[in-house]
């Protein structure tokens, strides 16, 4: 036990280092590292992956809750976005939450490589979009938020590589996008943390100390490193180009990908 702790505070102090470096949420990574070592730890895989996800969600509810904390007090949070985005986000993050349970251990993993290959594109190329028109209304919000929603419940992330991207094309500033999309995120990690613990509850043959599809050493483990070394690696991004960061987390998401892959069809 004592080594697997040390193993999620590893993983913790990973995932807050490149949160805080790169403004990632951190749910991407945690997702790669937790199935890579309960494979290796030899947790039932018939739940296993489930349990990552779920285990993910959690974790990151603390960090984007904090982060969404701070952005809220410098004014970087647009509101009536917000008001907007949120129904449809909660309504189908729940819905994603139902769907990944149900869905083929291997469709679910192929969605994930094809998924983290895309964000692998985004970073290595420095993706930015440009500016292409004006946010669209109540409906137009509601299907973006039920889209950031659906997919993250599915993968166990917070949605910002959906959402950022997509409130940038529609001219929304970086810094505004960025903490609209942390309060968001805080919302779908908390909603999909309890999809999952409801759809695990009655599940069999999860490890002591799981509420559901939540293991609660790692989620501990995870979120008391990841706060601490967030802030180190934010003062590191000043230090170290952000371009070389992104190019060499990009490389690991690439890698993950194929790893994945291997052990899917090879």
């Amino acid at each position: 036990m004592h080594l697997e702790m040390a193993m999620y505070l590893g993983i913790g102090c990973i995932v807050g280092l490149l949160s805080g470096m790169l403004g990632v949420g951190g749910g991407i990574l945690i997702v790669v590292l937790l199935n890579a070592f309960y494979s290796i730890h030899g947790f039932a895989p018939g739940n296993m992956y489930y349990l990552v996800l779920g285990t993910s969600m959690a974790s990151i509810t603390i960090s984007t809750f904090a982060s969404f904390w701070v952005h809220k007090s410098k004014g970087a949070v647009d509101w009536t976005v917000f008001r907007k985005v949120i129904p449809g986000t909660i309504i189908f993050t729940i819905v994603g939450t139902m769907l990944a349970p149900r869905m083929p251990i291997g469709l679910l993993k192929s969605i994930f490589m094809a998924f983290i290959v895309y964000v692998g594109i985004q970073l290595f190329l420095d993706y930015k979009p440009k500016p292409g028109r004006a946010l669209p209304g109540s409906v137009g919000l509601f299907i973006l938020g039920g889209v950031t929603g659906c997919f993250s419940g599915m993968l166990g992330i917070a949605g910002g590589n959906i959402f950022i991207p997509a409130a940038l094309w529609f001219n929304m500033p970086m810094r505004t996008a960025v903490g609209t999309s942390a309060g968001i995120g805080s919302l779908i990690a908390l909603t999909g943390a309890l999809g999952y613990y409801w759809q695990g509850h009655a599940a069999q043959g999860l490890p002591e100390w799981s509420l559901g599809y939540i293991y609660l050493p790692a989620v501990l483990g995870i979120a008391v490193t990841g706060m601490i070394a967030a802030p180190i690696g934010a003062t590191v991004t000043h230090r170290v180009p952000v371009r070389t960061l992104k190019r060499c987390y990009a490389v690991f998401l690439f890698l993950s990908a194929a790893r994945m892959a291997w052990g899917l069809f090879l």
